[in-house]
């Protein structure tokens, strides 16, 4: 094994030296690694080809809110002045200190900088869509980045990028309108990079570097997907002191690299220290800073603030839910397209997912290949300090989703670690397994590839790897031979006994246990082609450049089939569909400008919740996660008229409407 520098001390690395062969031979060595991304890239744009290029758009519900306050971020920067107050809903509220809406400021160079040139390709392409695309282009050549670094061939680290990528949570995110969380988690391998750099030596550039990943990172203003990353950057730092410790190393240069986080991070603060000292200073008054005037039986929520418990932890995920990880559609995956007799032929893409949580867009899929050989890879690999800190954040962050379902770790993060309780949606934690799975299949790719370069350890890996292989193909075919005569009666049972599968109809149910039934098949001839052509490599059967190419084919396969299913466009905008300007706002806003006299209005139509604000009007029936707590006591209290149960957010009580200013009252639009 070779050493490298750190500090002026040895330490272990995977190989002697980074294996230069790959896929792309016939590409010049010096403009591989460009090629590759370049592939991935394109990868990406084919994927997101119907919105990219048919004119289609996302028009999930988490678009609307955000493009509901464009008119009034352009109307402020047109007059000069910056952004705070927000009128158009709940009676006016803070908008910047709530992370709602902001203004530039003169030092967001850089973020901006990444805004900008996202923009100008999305501008170039003619998406709005492509902006937040290029997000995941940038992880995913980050994530090549980061995998050559601990000397994965090129090939290798594509297909580590391929994996984080295409995972398929991750690129739900852009269809659902959560457009911060792939910005946010496109600064990991950057960050991770820089601290790899700085651990073996001082440098002002991947100092820069880092400073400016982690300023992006908390300028993409998604606070929980920033505590996820703190999280893991603090258990980076921990096991490799731990492992030096053990090793009788130096642990200097990890000292250094979380010094220099630490600067980064101070400094990053800083430069955000007005929004989010405008956050910290506006939660108190939140629903997520106070407990409400009036508590139902059994919440858990106090003075000290945050959300209910059993709010917070709605969307748990849980440990039954991780056969979802092998088989997607168990739990009818989520959002997924249906033709059949109840449409009369007729595609229609719909929710169709039955387990515990409420509703989900996706199964946390990371791929059956990317899994199997992540497991793989984390075993051989088990000493190196890298993976054992993949592992380590892998299984926390399995823990932490699952919520109040397996409690262990989540409660004591919400009751000792300080704001926690103002998370909610537990199943995000996920995205750390998600960072990790891909770089540990790496991993396991890597090792037989090197073990095959040494016959003694090719017999070893041989015997291993086929044993393992043949255990794990074999058991997945037995259970999915075996589940129509001994689960299905179970299954159907659990399915019609849940909130959401209750309510399908019984063709329904049967189209989505057939659906889950191909599923399981399709994966595990996946996975079983993947593993022998593995075996068949190391008994030197099939050549290294068949192995990878077909591996890599199959992991994009596997990945696409399942990733496209909640891909859901439409031909029209959300303006379009949503901020079209009718007879009824023609009329509110000649009222609004006849009159000079500030009015409210309360809308039980078809317009979503904030959508009056895109026209200037004020309304009550809004929607936002962190809204004012005595805003939200008045809707608890008296939202509805007395003898009468209230929802929590629609105002039904007529006292209410004229104590709040409301004229006109809108039905049927």
């Amino acid at each position: 094994m070779a050493t490298t520098s750190s500090s002026g001390k040895s330490r272990t690395m995977q190989s002697a030296k980074p294996v230069t062969e790959d896929l792309l031979s016939i590409v010049p060595e010096r403009f591989r690694s460009a090629t590759y991304c370049a592939v991935m890239a394109l990868l990406v744009i084919i994927f997101f080809r119907g919105v990219l290029f048919n004119a289609g758009h996302f028009v999930a519900s988490d678009v609307i809110s955000p493009t509901s306050f464009i008119p009034y971020l352009e109307q402020a920067s047109k007059s000069g002045e910056f952004p705070q107050w927000l009128p158009y809903i709940f009676g006016g509220m803070p908008g910047y200190a709530a992370l709602l809406t902001t203004g530039d400021r003169w030092w967001d160079f850089f973020s901006l900088g990444v805004w900008q040139v996202a923009k100008l390709i999305g501008a170039f392409l003619g998406s709005e869509a492509m902006r937040i695309i290029t997000f995941y282009i940038v992880y995913g050549i980050g994530m090549f980045v980061l995998a050559r670094t601990k000397q994965f061939r090129r090939d290798i680290a594509f297909l580590t990028s391929i994996g984080a990528v295409f995972s398929t949570f991750v690129i739900t995110w852009v269809m659902i309108g959560h457009n911060t969380k792939p910005l946010a988690l496109m600064t990991f391998p950057y960050i991770f990079l820089c601290l790899e750099k700085l651990r073996e030596r001082f440098s002002l550039l991947y100092t820069a570097f880092l400073i400016i990943a982690v300023h992006v990172l908390i300028e993409s203003t998604h606070v929980q997907m920033v505590f996820y990353g703190i999280c893991a950057f603090g258990l980076y730092a921990v096991v490799e002191i731990i492992h030096a410790l053990i090793k009788k190393t130096a642990i200097q240069g990890i000292l250094r690299a979380m010094a220099v986080l630490a600067v980064a991070g101070g400094l990053s603060f800083a430069m955000a220290a007005d929004r989010y000292l405008s956050f910290l200073e506006y939660t108190p008054y939140s629903t997520r800073g106070t407990a409400p005037i009036e508590k139902t039986v059994g919440q858990k929520q106090d003075a000290t603030g945050g959300f209910d418990y059993e709010y917070a932890t709605n969307w748990s995920f849980s440990p039954q839910e991780m056969i979802t990880f092998v088989v997607p559609n168990f739990y009818g995956f989520g959002k997924m397209e249906y033709k059949g007799e109840l449409t009369q032929g007729r595609a229609i893409t719909e929710m169709f997912y039955w387990g515990q949580m409420p509703f989900t867009d996706a199964a946390n899929y990371m791929g059956i290949i990317v899994l199997c050989f992540a497991l793989y890879g984390a075993w051989q690999r088990r000493r190196d300090a890298f993976v054992q800190f993949l592992v380590v954040i892998s299984v926390f962050s399995l823990m932490l989703s699952f919520g109040k379902n397996f409690s262990v770790l989540y409660d004591l993060f919400v009751y000792y670690v300080p704001s926690f309780n103002k998370f909610r949606a537990p199943s995000i934690a996920l995205v750390l397994i998600q960072f990790a799975m891909p770089l540990l299949a790496g991993f396991g790719v890597m090792d037989l590839v090197t073990a095959y370069r040494d016959e003694a350890r090719r017999a070893i890996a041989d015997k291993t790897f086929i044993r393992y292989a043949g255990a794990v193909v074999g058991a997945l075919l037995l259970l999915a031979l075996a589940f129509p005569a001994f689960g299905k009666e179970s299954y159907m049972a659990a399915m019609k006994a849940s909130a959401n599968g209750s309510r399908y109809p019984a063709e329904l149910q049967t189209w989505l246990y057939d659906t889950m039934m191909s599923d399981w098949y399709v994966t595990v001839s996946l996975l079983a082609v993947a593993l022998a052509c593995a075996g068949m490599y190391l008994r030197r059967t099939i050549s290294e450049t068949v192995f990878l190419g077909v591996l890599i084919a199959f992991v994009v396969i596997d990945m696409w089939r399942v990733s496209a299913r909640p891909l859901e466009i439409s031909k029209q905008s959300v303006k379009e569909l949503y901020f079209r300007k009718t007879d009824t706002i023609d009329f509110l806003q000649k009222d609004q400008e006849k009159e000079k006299t500030p009015f409210r209005i309360a809308h039980f139509g078809n317009l979503p919740a904030n959508a009056p604000a895109y026209f200037g009007l004020q309304t009550i029936q809004v929607y936002h996660s962190a809204k004012m707590r005595v805003y939200q006591d008045v809707l608890d209290v008296a939202g509805a008229p007395e003898g009468q149960e209230g929802n929590g957010s629609a105002v039904t009580n007529p006292f209410l409407w004229n104590l709040m200013n409301v004229k006109y009252i809108i039905a049927g639009e």
